[in-house]
């Protein structure tokens, strides 16, 4: 599981999101056989989606991206990276248990 900082929490140390930062991309390379990234307005304002992108792709790991931004807004290395990109949660369901069920 994944800790986050409580949300009291205004400020964190460099420290701290350093930690949280290896939390992540350690979920990705040793707990995961495939990225789920919901693609919103919240990736302009940092944290830690286009390093775990990048590392998921790194690793032969699919990206399956459902995208809340025009289409223009998306940075042609995460449209790369990601093998499928979906409009909605409901069509990413579809492809899963297309190809895991």
């Amino acid at each position: 599981m994944i800790r986050r900082p409580p949300r009291s929490t205004h400020c964190i140390s460099s420290a701290a999101s350093s930690v949280y930062k290896r939390q992540d991309l350690d979920a990705v390379v040793h707990k995961s056989d495939y990225l789920i990234v919901k693609w919103d307005e919240s990736v302009f304002r940092g944290g830690g989606t286009h390093g775990e992108v990048t590392m998921a792709y790194w690793l032969g790991k699919p990206v399956f991206l459902v995208n809340r931004l025009p289409i223009d807004d998306i940075s042609s290395w995460i449209f790369s990276c990601s093998e499928h990109i979906f409009d909605n949660f409901e069509d990413l369901k579809k492809k899963l248990e297309e190809l895991y069920c």
